[in-house]
């Protein structure tokens, strides 16, 4: 919670400072947003780290002269605020120009041009293929990370050729008294089926 007051507190106090400074920044400009979002999570990076430190789990509790360590805070803190200020800052940037396409694509369709219906319903398409097309993608690393086929599982086996014949004969066992019970099983259906 102090994190995010102190990310909360840290923000407003940037726009007040960089407005004083700039004069001809808005409060929601993208420049505006990416320095304050900037600062906002350098600020308050250390009660993350704080953070991270006091939920460690009871059995890997290290010291806190172990767990941080500054080369990577400085690593995580800087990656990760510019990831979020160029993500902010971006979606300031272009919630405007989406909008205004959104309007007129609405405005052409509430006219009822034909045109526009198409343009609409194929760019929808398009728009729904790619997030298919995205999701099939990671859930298909996914699958081969988590070794659905079976391949990587084969290319474990570092056992010699003996062990693996003898799970090979272990196998075939297994599946002839499955074969023989299902022998068994079509028998007594039989007998039954004539009994009735």
């Amino acid at each position: 919670v102090v994190r995010d007051m102190v990310y909360a507190i840290s923000r407003y106090a940037l726009t007040a400072l960089l407005l004083l400074k700039f004069t001809h920044l808005s409060p929601h400009s993208p420049a505006m947003l990416f320095s304050v979002v900037l600062g906002g999570c350098i600020i308050s990076a250390p009660f993350n780290e704080i953070r991270g430190y006091l939920l460690q789990s009871a059995g890997k509790k290290m010291s806190f002269s172990e767990f941080f360590k500054p080369a990577n805070f400085v690593r995580s803190t800087s990656l990760g605020a510019l990831n979020q200020a160029i993500a902010v800052a971006t979606g300031y940037w272009l919630t405007p120009i989406v909008a205004r396409t959104l309007s007129r694509a609405h405005d052409a369709v509430e006219s009822g041009n034909p045109l526009a219906f198409f343009g609409v319903v194929l760019s929808l398409d398009l728009g729904f293929w790619l997030v298919a097309r995205a999701f099939s993608q990671s859930a298909g690393r996914s699958r081969r990370n988590d070794d659905i086929d079976g391949v990587s599982l084969s290319k474990k086996n570092k056992g010699d050729i003996s062990d693996l014949m003898k799970r090979m004969a272990d196998l075939e066992q297994v599946a002839k008294s499955k074969d023989a019970e299902v022998e068994r099983l079509s028998a007594k259906l039989k007998e039954l089926d004539a009994g009735d």
